[in-house]
Order: C-alpha cells, then structure tokens, then sequence
C-alpha cells in the first residue's frame, strides 16, 4: 500500500525509497485521500513501474471525480463502496 504517492515533481525520489523497502511489483493499493496534485498528480508516473496485477486507486467519491482528471491507468476502489 501505498499513502498519498505524491507528485510528478518527488516521484522519483519516492520511487527510489520505495525499492529500497519493497518490490514495486507487490504494491497493490494507491490511497488516495484528496485530490491535490502535490498528493497524487503522479499518478500516471506510477503506472509506468507499477506492475500488481490488481493495483487500484482507493479513494473516496470527490476525491476521484477529480484524480481521474490526471489520465492514470487504475481502476477505482471508493470507501463509500465497503461500509
């Protein structure tokens, strides 16, 4: 899991810590807790090396009316959905 990836402008110096700890392939969700590009404009960064399989964007329903506006590949998973 991954916690507010960022913008384009840190991605890749958070891509770097992140290998230092894990393999990018096992991150599976991308948390998403509003829609400011310095929290998730590097969105479409990270789905360029991001590989699981079933890798979402967890998010809630306002938040994501505006994150799908950065033009990144992941499906949508919406807290409201899960009680």
């Amino acid at each position: 899991m991954l916690i507010d990836p960022g913008s384009p402008l840190t991605s890749e110096g958070t891509l770097a810590k992140l290998r230092t700890s894990t393999d990018l392939g096992a991150i599976r969700w991308l948390v998403c807790h509003h829609s400011d590009p310095d929290i998730c404009a590097a969105l479409p960064r990270l789905g360029e090396v991001l590989t699981h399989p079933e890798i979402q964007v967890v998010t809630e329903w306002r938040a994501n009316a505006l994150i799908r506006h950065y033009g990144h590949r992941f499906s949508t998973d919406l807290v409201e959905q899960h009680d």
